[in-house]
């Protein structure tokens, strides 16, 4: 057995640093396209030098530091050493060590750069923020990930119904008092047609205004099954979430008279097809067919023309419904159901059936010229509870838009 004499090197700077990377090893074919920097931060009297490793591949970037929270805490137990054999002399060099973390980074060390001193090219103007985001989308687990696109969502649909309402409130102060707000005059607006001078609700915003008498028309064949419903089948669907609560507590009271049965029962379907489509999510628009083929023709045509847009996806033409497109909705939504409850809206379950925060809740509201109404209850088990509702009282005012400029200082 051959005899070999190790040779203890000692000095910071005769120091190895072992590399690990903490998304896994590195693959032999790529190590030849791995370039390694070490920084070593100069006029520090400390016992164990400041030191940063930066790697690079053609695709990939990491940063490794001996010091902070992304430190390897495997030094602070045991120390490591590394032996360089010379099997022809028979002798071993061992040198002392010490493991650094390998951590994915994308391109941009301009944050290292400024924590250690070392002067490296600016990059961009990303914020540290969106740096994160970069590394989650990357590097993040599938957790973490929904996370991230939940927030950009809810950031960008949150800006996205400020600007809508803003647009509802600043349309409909501009309309002639004196005249009906026609689809051709209010291209630019989310209201359903009203007549802002109208002396009842009803004179405001008639059922025309959100279901066409061509579309009344063509619901029958689908109503029939609202106008036959009994309480034993209402419970059924409550019980099984079939409808929307707001529905469901319509239907319990539908009156007997035949004509006001099939009128309420029409209008009860409809308002179903337009929350369906409200709660769809988006990747099923881009379907070839995202409505059900059971709907009306005449139906899926009106909510197509009114409450979707045609998007080139690279393929093919797809349908898609833009937050603008949705605000719209919301409000014709909110308006159907003030008709059906003559002007006097319970929101409580209406809220929870579209799932909307009461932020929105609320502006929707008002976008619409409604005063909301909110009373405080003490349920039977000391429970408090608050019961929301909207009340159209005339004449018809629409909330101020509040300039930019204003908005940001409060």
């Amino acid at each position: 057995m051959a005899v070999v004499t190790a040779h203890v090197v000692t000095g910071e700077c005769y120091k190895k640093n072992i590399a690990h990377f903490t998304n896994g090893e590195i693959k032999e074919n790529h190590t030849d396209g791995l370039s390694v920097g070490q920084f070593i931060k100069a006029g520090d009297n400390r016992k164990r030098k400041h030191t940063i490793l930066v790697g690079e591949t053609e695709t990939m970037s990491y940063v490794g530091k001996n010091f902070g929270p992304d430190a390897s805490k495997a030094q602070s137990y045991c120390r490591y050493y590394i032996g360089v054999v010379d099997r022809k002399r028979g002798k071993m060099k061992v040198f002392d060590s010490e493991i650094i973390q390998m951590v994915p980074k994308q391109p941009d060390f301009q944050e290292e750069a400024e924590r250690s001193q070392i002067a490296l090219p600016a990059n961009g103007d990303k914020t540290y923020k969106q740096r994160i985001d970069d590394l989650t989308a990357n590097f993040g687990s599938k957790k973490k990930k929904q996370a991230m696109g939940s927030r950009l969502r809810n950031e960008i649909h949150g800006e996205a119904l400020e600007k809508s309402l803003n647009s509802v409130v600043t349309d409909a102060a501009s309309q002639n008092k004196h005249k009906p707000v026609n689809k051709d005059e209010q291209q630019s607006t989310l209201l359903p047609v009203y007549y802002k001078d109208g002396e009842t609700p009803k004179d405001v915003y008639p059922l025309e205004s959100v279901l066409n008498q061509e579309a009344m028309d063509s619901m029958m064949t689908p109503a029939q099954l609202f106008y036959d419903s009994n309480k034993k089948q209402i419970k059924e669907w409550n019980v099984k979430e079939e409808y929307p609560k707001y529905i469901l507590n319509h239907l319990s009271v539908l009156p007997s008279s035949t004509d006001q049965r099939w009128y309420k029962s029409k209008i009860l379907m409809y308002l179903h097809y337009l929350m369906n489509v409200f709660m769809k999510p988006a990747k099923d628009f881009k379907t070839k067919n995202p409505l059900p083929k059971e709907w009306p023709d005449k139906v899926k045509k009106q909510i197509y023309d009114d409450f979707t847009l045609l998007a080139d996806s690279g393929k093919r033409e797809v349908r898609c419904l833009p937050s603008r497109l949705k605000d719209k909705l919301a409000l014709h939504i909110l308006v159907l159901c003030l008709i059906l409850d003559e002007f006097d809206l319970p929101l409580n379950d209406l809220q929870r059936d579209l799932k909307l925060g009461a932020k929105s809740l609320d502006s929707y509201v008002r976008a619409i010229g409604c005063k909301m109404n909110i009373k405080k209850i003490t349920a039977e088990l000391g429970e408090k509870l608050e019961i929301k509702s909207a009340i159209l009282q005339l004449p018809l005012r629409f909330p101020e838009a509040i300039p930019r400029k204003a908005k940001a200082r409060r």
